[in-house]
């Protein structure tokens, strides 16, 4: 259509002529120089040195270019055009597109005609130069024109423009209602590949939006893999099940979680058993470039009236792009709150909004949700489960195990890192390691901002473990027999670091045989306001979900004497972990080095108070006795037991240290381990920086 020859023959030459006649165009476009715009001029071919036109009207033959001689021959042709025998037409596949369109969503008459010029007006670069001969102008300014150029009453056209009209509900085409700006800027079309589309190729309409809305693949899981979603899955699942019958208007679910959690591919699984069409708003468009929150929203609206008529679902995923996209003003869903509110009301197609956090939504736009769903990650057994149906043939039984201990493995990270191992694997005959596969996940992990798969895990207890080496007045062992059969509890471990504190957390845990989710004071607390308290909401969360013994240690960090705290959010921290504890039905322990500091109430709320106190010299004497067997050392003499008993701060962290020195130092005899405990006793203090360790 760019060349002047097609131009003449097609519709655009007319609507471009009454531009310039009927609105006056002609007023920028000729000067007393020539004309304005070159590439208008070619395209009606028009030249600055038309000396030899020569009109009825007018009896001079002009040698040089002439405004009066320029305007009467665009009469003419205006004349000429608009008396045609034959009506120039549409281009054969916008005209059929449009026919299609309008069967589907029912599209007046004139909205049609309407959406066509803009069509054109998108894609026809003359047309736009001669819309902007124009003055800028207004929202009205713009009714009047397209109400001349398409020769509809002005009347219609505003009514085409309407809210309750079907063009600007479908978001197929609005006109802009800010300040004054030129025409082509203020007919705001679906999208630039939805125009191409419309022009070039007859396709079904929905094919046509295929950039910004397309179908969704094919769901990888089943509903057994979101078993730990059962309940309310079954609710969600009733629910889209009875509208399918009348089709209410306003059905929206938000699902949201952590990344990686499965929440995208939840829409999928639903969708399967429930024989819905799924259909998902792109966040890029075919350049791979991203889509605005206004313009996802305005292919939202456009999938809604394409898909009314049928029984489908529409995914909108990273919902941050409308709720969260104000980076220095308010969001694309506050500026436009009101049109949300009533696409929320009024949507046709039950929408299923995607997030990784519901923090950047307003609670107005929540409460207009009909169901708010959490995809957690996955609890212990069901990651177990997981992990195994992807990784078996990789990784052993107690390796599955090890990898599901951590909290923070979500279902995306397990199948990503297996397609990895499963690409190599395909492409050599050598057996890819186990190591290698947990490589790729912990890497993931650190690289999310997660301490990683060993920090999470937390170490592990030694084989040798053994509580008559913990100094403690409470018969450990009687006690672990009695949270068996009451495990709901609160313990406060406390006492000298390398006391044994975390450990018999750990073998607590061993004993019920739970899980433990080992938290350090370092992985809740934040930098932000108000993150330490979910982080703690989290743990105790995560804990329930795992039927997890949960363990924070160094809770001195947080839970410290509120009569002390100089910061708001040092209270809050406190006040949360304390209605945390008084909710939780499982097992929670937490240690310190510090007593003293913890906040008076807190202290109230632990159902046992535990001290761990340095070895007593015969703990000190056995377990050195034992270090020395366990390292191939002689037995240690009485002289050497003399002396070990005049170190009263050994713990058993100090002999633990022994067997990594080893690795180090030589110690070729009871003498040596002696002097090393020595040293490790002398950097002791007792809290106030008074050396500790000898009589």
């Amino acid at each position: 259509m760019q060349d002047s020859k097609l131009l003449n023959h097609s519709i655009a030459h007319l609507w471009i002529l009454r531009i310039l006649i009927k609105r006056q165009g002609y007023r920028q476009f000729i000067n007393n120089n020539g004309y304005y715009d070159d590439d208008l001029s070619l395209a009606l071919g028009l030249t600055d040195n038309d000396d030899v036109f020569r009109h009825p009207e007018v009896e001079e033959t002009y040698s040089e270019f002439n405004p009066r001689s320029a305007l009467l021959k665009l009469k003419h042709m205006h004349h000429a055009a608009e008396n045609k025998k034959a009506s120039p037409k549409l281009p054969r596949a916008l005209k059929k597109n449009l026919a299609n369109l309008q069967a589907l969503i029912h599209l007046s008459d004139i909205e049609c005609d309407i959406l066509g010029f803009a069509i054109i007006v998108d894609t026809f670069g003359p047309l736009q130069d001669a819309l902007r001969q124009l003055t800028p102008t207004t929202f009205d300014g713009c009714i009047f024109t397209l109400s001349k150029v398409l020769d509809i009453e002005e009347s219609k056209v505003r009514q085409a423009f309407s809210h309750d009209s079907l063009l600007s509900h479908s978001g197929l085409l609005t006109i802009g209602r800010a300040g004054p700006d030129d025409i082509p800027s203020k007919l705001n079309m679906l999208s630039t590949d939805f125009s191409e589309r419309m022009i070039t190729t007859v396709d079904k309409p929905i094919n046509l939006l295929r950039d910004t809305v397309y179908p969704s693949k094919r769901p990888q899981l089943t509903l057994r893999d979101y078993q730990h979603l059962a309940t309310p899955l079954n609710t969600l699942s009733k629910y889209l099940s009875s509208i399918s019958v009348d089709f209410p208007k306003g059905v929206n679910v938000l699902i949201y979680g952590q990344p990686g959690t499965g929440k995208s591919e939840l829409t999928r699984v639903l969708a399967k058993k429930l024989a819905y069409r799924l259909y998902e708003v792109s966040s890029s468009d075919k350049n791979e470039e991203a889509i605005t929150g206004w313009t996802r929203l305005k292919a939202l609206r456009a999938s809604q009236t394409f898909l009314s008529q049928q029984k489908a679902l529409i995914v909108f995923d990273e919902v941050e792009d409308v709720f969260n996209d104000g980076v220095f003003g308010c969001s694309t869903a506050q500026a436009r709150k009101g049109w949300l509110n009533r696409c929320l009301e009024s949507n046709p197609v039950p929408t299923f909004w995607l997030t990784n956090s519901i923090d950047c939504i307003d609670p107005a736009f929540i409460r207009r949700f009909d169901i708010c769903l959490e995809v957690p990650i996955p609890p212990l057994e069901a990651r177990k489960k997981l992990i195994a149906k992807h990784c078996g043939k990789i990784l052993n039984k107690s390796e599955i195990q090890q990898l599901a201990t951590c909290s923070q493995v979500a279902p995306a990270l397990i199948t990503r890192a297996t397609k990895v191992v499963n690409s190599i694997s395909s492409t050599t005959t050598d057996s890819y390691p186990p190591q290698q596969l947990v490589s790729l996940i912990d890497s993931t992990l650190k690289a999310q901002g997660h301490s990683g798969l060993k920090s999470s895990q937390g170490a592990s207890l030694p084989n040798h473990y053994d509580t008559r080496f913990i100094n403690c007045s409470t018969d450990l062992k009687q006690l672990a027999d009695a949270l068996k059969n009451h495990p709901e509890a609160r313990l406060c471990l406390y006492g000298p670091p390398g006391t044994g504190k975390s450990a018999y957390g750990q073998w607590i845990a061993k004993q019920l045989d739970k899980p433990l989710l080992n938290k350090k004071c370092s992985d809740i607390q934040s930098m932000w306001v108000g993150e330490t308290e979910q982080n703690i909401a989290k743990a105790f969360k995560q804990a329930t979900q795992d039927s997890a013994v949960l363990m924070i240690d160094e809770v001195d960090g947080f839970l410290r004497d509120r009569r002390q705290s100089q910061n708001s959010w040092e209270v809050t921290a406190v006040n949360e972990l304390l209605t945390q504890m008084e909710s939780f039905q499982g097992l929670f322990i937490a240690t310190t080095n510090l007593i003293e500091n913890l906040d008076q109430a807190s202290l109230r709320r632990f159902d046992i108070k535990l001290k761990f106190d340095y070895l007593s010299s015969s703990q000190s004497w056995e377990l050195f006795s034992r270090t020395c067997k366990q390292l191939g050392l002689s037995r240690p003499t009485p002289a050497e037991k003399h002396q070990l008993a005049t170190m009263e701060s050994l713990t058993p962290g100090d002999f633990a240290l022994l067997a990594r020195k080893r690795a180090f130092l030589a110690m070729r005899n009871p003498k040596d381990l002696l002097q090393q405990l020595v040293q490790e006793c002398e950097l002791k203090t007792d809290g106030i920086g008074r050396r500790i360790g000898f009589v």
